[in-house]
Protein backbone atom coordinates (compact mmCIF):
# COMPACT_ATOMS: atom_id res chain seq x y z
CA UNK A 1 0.00 0.00 0.00
CA UNK A 2 1.35 3.38 -0.98
CA UNK A 3 -0.13 6.77 -0.09
CA UNK A 4 0.14 9.48 -2.74
CA UNK A 5 -0.66 13.18 -2.34
CA UNK A 6 -2.74 13.33 -5.52
CA UNK A 7 -6.39 12.80 -6.37
CA UNK A 8 -7.91 9.65 -7.80
CA UNK A 9 -8.47 11.43 -11.15
CA UNK A 10 -4.87 12.64 -11.24
CA UNK A 11 -3.64 9.09 -10.59
CA UNK A 12 -5.79 7.57 -13.33
CA UNK A 13 -4.86 10.40 -15.74
CA UNK A 14 -1.19 9.48 -15.23
CA UNK A 15 -1.91 5.78 -15.64
CA UNK A 16 -3.88 6.37 -18.84
CA UNK A 17 -1.09 8.60 -20.14
CA UNK A 18 1.49 5.87 -19.61
CA UNK A 19 -0.67 3.27 -21.38
CA UNK A 20 -1.40 5.70 -24.24
CA UNK A 21 2.34 6.41 -24.58
CA UNK A 22 3.07 2.67 -24.75
CA UNK A 23 0.47 2.22 -27.50
CA UNK A 24 1.49 5.29 -29.47
CA UNK A 25 5.14 4.25 -29.25
CA UNK A 26 4.29 1.50 -31.72
CA UNK A 27 4.54 2.54 -35.34
CA UNK A 28 1.36 3.83 -36.96
CA UNK A 29 -0.95 3.70 -33.94
CA UNK A 30 -2.71 6.75 -32.53
CA UNK A 31 -4.77 6.46 -29.37
CA UNK A 32 -7.67 8.85 -28.78
CA UNK A 33 -7.67 10.80 -25.51
CA UNK A 34 -10.50 8.72 -24.03
CA UNK A 35 -9.56 5.44 -25.73
CA UNK A 36 -8.21 3.81 -22.59
CA UNK A 37 -11.21 1.83 -21.29
CA UNK A 38 -12.30 -1.52 -19.92
CA UNK A 39 -12.46 -4.10 -22.68
CA UNK A 40 -9.70 -2.53 -24.80
CA UNK A 41 -7.65 -5.12 -26.69
CA UNK A 42 -4.89 -4.17 -29.08
CA UNK A 43 -1.96 -5.89 -30.72
CA UNK A 44 1.06 -3.67 -31.17
CA UNK A 45 3.13 -4.64 -34.19
CA UNK A 46 6.74 -5.72 -34.07
CA UNK A 47 9.11 -2.80 -34.56
CA UNK A 48 12.85 -2.34 -34.75
CA UNK A 49 12.79 -1.52 -31.02
CA UNK A 50 10.46 -4.23 -29.71
CA UNK A 51 8.73 -7.53 -30.39
CA UNK A 52 4.97 -7.66 -30.87
CA UNK A 53 2.86 -7.06 -27.83
CA UNK A 54 -0.79 -7.77 -27.02
CA UNK A 55 -2.27 -5.35 -24.56
CA UNK A 56 -5.68 -5.62 -22.91
CA UNK A 57 -7.55 -3.82 -20.15
CA UNK A 58 -10.09 -6.29 -18.74
CA UNK A 59 -11.05 -4.06 -15.81
CA UNK A 60 -11.16 -0.27 -15.46
CA UNK A 61 -13.52 1.81 -13.37
CA UNK A 62 -12.41 5.15 -11.94
CA UNK A 63 -15.38 5.34 -9.57
CA UNK A 64 -14.59 1.95 -8.07
CA UNK A 65 -10.85 2.72 -8.23
CA UNK A 66 -9.80 -0.37 -10.17
CA UNK A 67 -7.56 -0.86 -13.18
CA UNK A 68 -6.06 -4.02 -14.64
CA UNK A 69 -3.61 -4.15 -17.53
CA UNK A 70 -2.45 -7.37 -19.23
CA UNK A 71 0.60 -7.30 -21.48
CA UNK A 72 1.52 -10.41 -23.48
CA UNK A 73 4.88 -10.54 -25.28
CA UNK A 74 6.54 -13.53 -26.95
CA UNK A 75 8.27 -14.40 -23.68
CA UNK A 76 5.96 -13.25 -20.91
CA UNK A 77 2.51 -12.33 -19.64
CA UNK A 78 2.43 -9.52 -17.11
CA UNK A 79 -0.73 -8.54 -15.25
CA UNK A 80 -0.75 -5.26 -13.31
CA UNK A 81 -3.65 -4.54 -11.00
CA UNK A 82 -4.31 -1.26 -9.19
CA UNK A 83 -6.85 -0.66 -6.42
CA UNK A 84 -7.16 3.03 -5.54
CA UNK A 85 -9.04 4.45 -2.54
CA UNK A 86 -9.44 8.02 -1.38
CA UNK A 87 -7.43 8.77 1.76
CA UNK A 88 -6.77 11.82 3.88
CA UNK A 89 -4.87 14.25 1.64
CA UNK A 90 -4.69 11.98 -1.40
CA UNK A 91 -5.14 8.34 -2.36
CA UNK A 92 -3.93 4.95 -1.22
CA UNK A 93 -2.82 2.65 -4.00
CA UNK A 94 -2.58 -1.10 -3.72
CA UNK A 95 -0.53 -2.39 -6.65
CA UNK A 96 -0.03 -6.01 -7.59
CA UNK A 97 1.89 -7.42 -10.52
CA UNK A 98 1.97 -11.00 -11.67
CA UNK A 99 4.41 -12.18 -14.28
CA UNK A 100 4.97 -15.61 -15.79
CA UNK A 101 8.70 -14.93 -15.76
CA UNK A 102 8.56 -13.81 -12.12
CA UNK A 103 6.47 -16.83 -11.12
CA UNK A 104 8.91 -19.25 -12.80
CA UNK A 105 11.80 -17.93 -10.71
CA UNK A 106 11.03 -20.12 -7.71
CA UNK A 107 14.11 -19.69 -5.53
CA UNK A 108 17.57 -18.34 -5.02
CA UNK A 109 19.20 -15.34 -6.66
CA UNK A 110 16.79 -15.25 -9.62
CA UNK A 111 13.76 -15.06 -7.33
CA UNK A 112 15.36 -12.32 -5.22
CA UNK A 113 16.38 -10.35 -8.29
CA UNK A 114 12.87 -10.67 -9.78
CA UNK A 115 11.26 -9.46 -6.56
CA UNK A 116 13.62 -6.49 -6.32
CA UNK A 117 13.00 -5.59 -9.96
CA UNK A 118 9.22 -5.79 -9.46
CA UNK A 119 9.30 -3.60 -6.35
CA UNK A 120 11.57 -1.09 -8.10
CA UNK A 121 9.25 -0.80 -11.11
CA UNK A 122 6.23 -0.35 -8.88
CA UNK A 123 7.90 2.29 -6.75
CA UNK A 124 9.24 4.21 -9.75
CA UNK A 125 5.85 4.32 -11.47
CA UNK A 126 4.05 5.52 -8.33
CA UNK A 127 6.70 8.19 -7.61
CA UNK A 128 6.58 9.42 -11.21
CA UNK A 129 2.77 9.47 -11.24
CA UNK A 130 2.69 11.56 -8.08
CA UNK A 131 5.45 13.95 -9.22
CA UNK A 132 3.94 14.42 -12.70
CA UNK A 133 0.46 15.11 -11.30
CA UNK A 134 1.79 17.64 -8.81
CA UNK A 135 3.87 19.26 -11.57
CA UNK A 136 0.82 19.59 -13.82
CA UNK A 137 -1.13 21.12 -10.93
CA UNK A 138 1.67 23.69 -10.64
CA UNK A 139 1.75 24.38 -14.38
CA UNK A 140 4.96 22.44 -15.04
CA UNK A 141 4.69 20.41 -18.23
CA UNK A 142 6.68 17.27 -19.10
CA UNK A 143 8.56 19.32 -21.72
CA UNK A 144 9.58 21.83 -19.05
CA UNK A 145 10.74 18.99 -16.77
CA UNK A 146 12.82 17.52 -19.64
CA UNK A 147 14.42 20.89 -20.38
CA UNK A 148 15.24 21.30 -16.68
CA UNK A 149 16.92 17.88 -16.62
CA UNK A 150 18.92 18.72 -19.74
CA UNK A 151 20.03 22.00 -18.18
CA UNK A 152 21.20 20.19 -15.06
CA UNK A 153 23.16 17.68 -17.11
CA UNK A 154 24.77 20.36 -19.25
CA UNK A 155 23.19 19.12 -22.49
CA UNK A 156 21.58 22.47 -23.26
CA UNK A 157 24.93 24.26 -22.97
CA UNK A 158 26.53 21.64 -25.21
CA UNK A 159 23.74 22.05 -27.80
CA UNK A 160 24.22 25.83 -27.78
CA UNK A 161 27.97 25.44 -28.36
CA UNK A 162 27.38 23.07 -31.33
CA UNK A 163 24.71 25.39 -32.80
CA UNK A 164 27.05 28.38 -32.50
CA UNK A 165 29.88 26.48 -34.21
CA UNK A 166 27.51 25.48 -37.05
CA UNK A 167 26.38 29.07 -37.49
CA UNK A 168 30.00 30.24 -37.67
CA UNK A 169 30.81 27.76 -40.45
Amino acid sequence: VRKLKITRDEFFDQLEGDVRELIEGAEGIEMPKHGIRAGLKIKLPETKKANWMKLSIPEYDRDLGVFELRVRTPGDLTVSHYQVADADGGVEVVYNMESETFDKAKKGFTKGFSEAYYLGRMSTFLQNAERNAIDLRSGITPAMRKEEAENRSGLTLLKKVFRKKKEEQ
